[in-house]
């Protein structure tokens, strides 16, 4: 994933998908598609509208207390870091790590005074996030 931020706090960021994008101006987000007749912008607000239609029709029957049943994400934190020249402590996913020179951390979260304009802006696409999930899946939001 690449996020690029501006000073003003408007983001770029690229998805698992190469012909998509994501982009968020005055603390609004859009999706960006690449179609073959240009770009379709989505607003986020919209396709959270859609998606919770959608989880509607194709899980009408999801019980309100669903959130209570989703698994833990556990994470074990490890030593210091580096990523392209920052350091940070590295988060690793389950209870335990398994000291393999191959494991990656899961995330790496960084006190680095340099890039606290990064993480303003994640944890505003964070809170964003969070959000459509509660539209999608309301009081049974596992994510909340």
């Amino acid at each position: 994933m690449k996020v690029e931020i501006a000073a003003n706090g408007n983001i770029r960021g690229t998805t698992s998908n190469p012909n998509s994008y994501f982009i968020t101006r005055a603390g609004h987000g859009y999706m960006v598609q690449a179609s073959f007749k240009g770009p379709a912008v989505m607003r986020m607000e919209d396709i959270s509208i859609v998606m919770a239609e959608q989880m509607k029709r194709l899980m009408p029957d999801m019980p309100h207390g669903a959130a209570d049943q989703a698994p833990s994400l556990d994470l074990t934190k490890g030593g210091v870091v580096s990523v392209r020249g920052r350091k940070g402590t590295a988060y690793y996913m389950g209870k335990t790590i398994k000291h393999s020179a191959a494991e990656q951390p899961f995330i790496v979260i960084s006190v680095d005074p340099a890039i606290t304009p990064l993480g303003i802006a994640m944890q505003h696409q964070f809170a964003m996030s969070v959000e459509a999930m509660g539209q999608i899946f309301g009081k049974s939001n596992p994510f909340a």
